[in-house]
């Protein structure tokens, strides 16, 4: 199933999965102290996510915001310059949409990698 979403639409559902995974977990005493720091961290920041094959040619570039603890709408290319940004392989996003549950309940497990440190 995964394979047949544009790759827009897997960008979307994997921001709706650490969305979910944000607001599942924000309780939870090891990932409620680490939400904190992201927010801190990134709050507002406008970040690029940059999808590729496995060979490493570019599907797509997709632009997203974090406000709020949250992920905001996307848009497909780079809308602004980005404070931050990222790639990641189809192959992991399609894991991540078809596994979700796992990643909810592990969000240790997302990519993390564009948080900066202040």
């Amino acid at each position: 199933m995964n394979e047949d979403l544009d790759t827009l639409n897997l960008v979307k559902h994997y921001f709706n999965i650490c969305n979910t995974a944000l607001l599942h977990r924000k309780d939870k005493l090891v990932f409620g102290p680490a939400l904190a720091v992201l927010n801190r961290l990134a709050s507002g920041d406008t970040i690029l996510l940059k999808v590729v094959k496995n060979s490493g040619a570019v599907l797509g570039c997709y632009t997203t915001r974090f406000i709020d603890s949250e992920f905001t709408p996307i848009e497909q290319g780079q809308q602004e310059d980005p404070d931050t940004g990222f790639t990641l392989q189809r192959g992991f996003l399609e894991d991540v949409v078809q596994y979700s549950d796992y990643y909810i309940e592990h969000p240790q497990k997302l990519d993390w990698s564009w948080v900066k440190e202040a």
